[in-house]
């Protein structure tokens, strides 16, 4: 897993580790409502880790299959820069530039010898001496923290312009991921780009034009390996978006040894909600149909429940709550030019909209009136769900067709939306890593703020970090929708989902839900899972050839197997291979770097080189035209006739070596007089030239090789 510290700033990721071994990279975007992510990962080839292997001895053991201890269980941290950690976490979504680099000066520092022999020893299943490997950990997966790019708007918003997604939004990500993949490893790093929600609301053409014209674009401008559009560039559905969640919390939470104490995902963005959980034995037998089985190795199988509520994202929320205001306002007769009443918006704040919206900032009225949103159509016929009484608790959103939860065992972890939400109104120890969730904090913390005017709102926004009431620095838009985001988080945690609403008397250790942004000091995204299925498919093969294969199928479609690298029919990543000359100029080290400065001298000269002779005769060329001006006008045309003599047939065959005399040839005196003095015109005006122009060869010669 990650392994993060602090180094010298090298962008460029490594082609070689310290022992010769080549790194495999893979690039995953996040094409997302909001905006598009870029990742770059990688990890150490398995095919060149088991030859290096076998070639130690009659008794091979892959000894780079270990996970990383995080120190999770006595709650070590991560020795990182506060700052760099800062400045990774707090993503300003509100700003209006197109585009948001992040670049830090952090890199991934490989496990020390002393971790990976305590790993060695803990994992079960590795191979040791003449053992057979019985089961197989997930690989190491590395990343830095300036290997992403981000980018605003999201590729929804090119449906009516697919031809500019190209250039105005792909470019920006992939020319930055073009800096941090080797050249040497770009042909055979797989980039793969996954739409979610934003992009399932367009309709099936307009999806169509806008992955397709995506796809062109990165084939006829970058050198990735894409052999095949349909599998890596698509939109994926909520479900598998919460699979490939559910993947990287665990990889990140280091519980896949042991399968009874895998964490459940819940991921709230602006168009959608997902939850992904593996099941109690019970619930997992009677829902086996509805359950995603993944296999990440031999004695890694894993029954996972996936839903995605499409619609059910903070914005698209919103955006209905709204048309539920303007419905009771037009049935009321308010909507002809009168005024809104918003339960959700603070007291005193007026939005110029059309009709007019002012805030009246009521609590109970803005809980009461989401209450109808969570019922969707699928799930309408729920006893609890059919009355407009908000309960405490419920479970809306959920059908018979739902494992049920075990409170009493399951554990939860809320990111995006839900941290957002959170995060705003409770103050958690760790600012970064967040905590354990409290329903009656969290809640007392909403109403609070649902019922202070806009002016009080502010004012407490905009105060001193050492208030313990203070909020967040939050922008305007995001303190105008402050109530409404913690109103909806709430309703979907404990009217929605049926989150127990637990008080302060209850032990951290027992809620049932934390929230975070930092996952063991590690950024959470669903990209990671992407990245583990795809590694621990090569890691699979390279050790078991077609024996196992990784990957996952749905309960309901047990004959659709859905391999974790390339699908079937889709070729594998080329081979690695070292360039022509054999030399490698980037190899990975744990204390300096090199990754990015030429070995060759040889070579950087050449280039220089090559540089200096076009300068030089472009300056030659200037000159002569400069030159040539300054003639006059009876000087050009004697200059011209004397070039069209020069290269005319006759003056050709007529060239002698100087040292015969002229008066051999049998011209007259007066044409001989006139051909010598054009030959001296000629003669000064090219040594004055060629006396410039050797300057600037004796210049350019001086850098040059010899």
């Amino acid at each position: 897993m990650p392994h993060i510290a602090k180094r010298k700033s090298n962008k460029q990721g490594p082609v070689l580790d310290k022992s010769g071994i080549p790194y495999n990279y893979i690039v995953v975007i996040d094409a997302g409502s909001k905006g598009s992510r870029a990742y770059v990962y990688n990890w150490l080839d398995p095919e060149s880790l088991v030859s290096a292997d076998e070639d130690k001895g009659p008794a091979p053991r892959v000894e780079l299959l270990k996970r990383i201890d995080i120190n999770a269980k006595d709650g070590t941290k991560d020795d990182t820069d506060d700052e760099d950690n800062d400045n990774d976490t707090k993503e300003d979504d509100s700003d209006e530039d197109s585009e948001d680099d992040e670049v830090e000066n952090q890199e991934n520092k490989p496990p020390s010898k002393e971790d990976t022999d305590n790993n060695k020893s803990e994992a079960n299943g590795i191979a040791k001496g003449d053992q057979k490997v019985t089961k197989m950990d997930v690989p190491v997966i590395t990343t830095e923290k300036n290997w992403r790019k981000k980018i605003k708007p999201g590729l929804s918003a090119y449906k009516d312009k697919p031809k500019k997604v190209g250039s105005k939004h792909i470019k920006y990500l992939l020319d930055a991921v073009s800096d941090v993949v080797p050249e040497s490893q770009q042909s055979r790093t797989p980039v793969f780009l996954h739409a979610t929600a934003g992009m399932r609301l367009l309709t099936p053409r307009e999806q169509e034009e806008v992955l397709k014209t995506t796809c062109d674009y990165i084939s006829q401008k970058y050198n990735f390996y894409l052999p095949d559009c349909a599998s890596h560039m698509n939109i994926i559905d909520g479900e598998v978006e919460g699979l490939y969640g559910w993947i990287a919390m665990n990889y990140l939470m280091n519980t896949f040894q042991d399968s009874s104490a895998t964490y459940g995902l819940l991921d709230m963005g602006g168009a959608s909600t997902q939850i992904s959980f593996q099941p109690n034995q019970e619930e997992a037998t009677e829902h086996s149909s509805a359950l995603y089985n993944i296999k990440l190795g031999p004695g890694l199988d894993y029954g996972i429940f996936c839903a995605s509520f499409l619609g059910y994202g903070i914005n698209q929320a919103h955006n209905k709550y709204i048309d539920t205001l303007k419905e009771q306002a037009e049935s009321t007769g308010a909507g002809n030019g009168g005024i809104i009443h918003d339960p959700c918006l603070p007291k005193g704040l007026i939005k110029d909209d059309d009709p007019q919206v002012e805030g009246s900032g009521d609590f109970e009225q803005c809980m009461k009136l989401m209450y109808p949103l969570l019922t969707s159509t699928e799930h309408s016929e729920t006893s609890s769900c059919s009355t407009n009484e908000p309960q405490e608790v419920s479970s809306c959103l959920l059908s018979d067709s739902i494992p049920s939860f075990d409170f009493n065992v399951d554990r939860f972890v809320g990111v995006s939306g839900y941290w957002d939400a959170i995060s705003h109104l409770l103050k958690f120890e760790d600012i970064k890593s967040g905590g354990a969730y409290s329903y009656e904090a969290f809640s007392t913390e909403t109403k609070r703020v649902c019922e202070m005017t806009w002016t009080e709102l502010d004012k407490l926004n905009n105060r001193d970090n050492d208030d313990t009431n203070a909020l967040s620095d939050l922008t305007d838009t995001d303190l105008k929708q402050l109530c409404f985001k913690s109103s909806w988080v709430l309703s979907v945690l404990h009217r929605g989902l049926g989150f127990p609403a637990l008080g302060s008397d209850t032990a951290d250790s027992d809620k049932p839900l934390s929230v975070t942004t930092l996952v063991n000091g590690y950024e959470f995204t669903w990209t990671l899972g992407r990245a583990v299925l795809y590694a621990s498919s090569e890691y699979a093969r390279a050790i078991y050839g077609d024996e196992f294969e990784v990957g996952y199928f749905k309960g309901t479609s047990p004959n659709v197997f859905v391999n974790g690298a390339e699908v079937k029919g889709v070729a594998a990543r080329p081979a690695f291979s070292e360039s022509k000359d054999g030399s490698q100029n980037n190899i990975d080290t744990q204390n300096e770097v090199t990754g990015g400065e030429a070995d060759s001298t040889e070579d950087t000269w050449i280039t220089i080189s090559d540089h200096r002779m076009y300068g030089s005769l472009s300056f030659l060329a200037l000159l002569l035209v400069v030159l040539y001006l300054l003639f006059g006008k009876s000087k050009r045309k004697t200059i011209v006739d004397a070039f069209k003599r020069v290269f005319s047939k006759k003056t050709i065959l007529d060239l002698r070596p100087k040292y015969k005399p002229l008066r051999s040839l049998e011209m007259p005196r007066d044409a001989l007089e006139l051909d010598d003095m054009l030959r001296a015109e000629e003669a000064t005006a090219e040594f004055e030239i060629d006396d410039d122009s050797d300057e600037l060869s004796d210049d350019g010669l001086d850098i040059a090789p010899r």
